[in-house]
């Protein structure tokens, strides 16, 4: 599933960030599934798509700027800037993994495990200005939910970056390279 090296313009690559920060408040706000320690969403996979279709950049505003959004749409508590800084962090890891690489399973699994460990300890460091608990008991107390966290984002992340490929848009096929050669100029693959 080898990405494409094509450029967009600057609005292009705007609109698609912004649309991906949208599907990011959404994903990560609304679709939630609770689980004792902590909550279990969808946001991780507009950053992904970030992340592999259009850089870093884009990614780490995608994920910044979701949770910002969804932190003051959605409100829960109190807005606390650290976890903007955490999601931001996450869309580096993408950006970094999936860019303008072959998105391959080994590449796309060690991206999610990166951004598990990435989750786990700086948002368990940040919940101790919230959480009396110490910084170790957090990362303890949460590190189950993340050992089910990973494989679980993994198969949504590798399904979904492997299904773009067969859509038709101008995101998922940014090079002549990412599209099989079906004899059309054009038609879909």
């Amino acid at each position: 599933m080898k990405q494409g090296h094509g450029r967009f313009s600057a609005t292009e690559k705007i609109t698609y960030t912004a649309l991906l920060v949208a599907m990011q408040v959404i994903l990560g706000n609304v679709l939630q599934i609770p689980m004792p320690i902590k909550q279990f969403n969808f946001g991780f996979l507009p950053v992904a798509f970030a992340g592999c279709f259009l850089g870093v950049l884009p990614a780490m505003l995608v994920g910044a700027l979701g949770d910002f959004f969804g932190a003051h749409l959605f409100p829960v508590g109190a807005y606390f800037f650290g976890f903007t800084v955490t999601y931001a962090a996450v869309g580096l890891i993408y950006g970094l993994a999936l860019y303008q690489k072959n998105a391959s399973w080994p590449r796309v699994a060690a991206a999610c495990l990166l951004v598990a460990v990435c989750n786990l300890f700086l948002n368990s460091y940040w919940l101790t200005y919230f959480i009396p608990r110490g910084y170790w008991a957090l990362v303890g107390a949460r590190s189950l939910a993340y050992l089910i966290d990973v494989p679980v984002s993994f198969v949504v992340t590798w399904f979904t970056l492997k299904g773009a490929n067969r859509v038709n848009l101008p995101l998922f096929h940014m090079g002549a390279g990412t599209q099989k050669q079906s004899g059309v100029k054009g038609s879909p693959s």
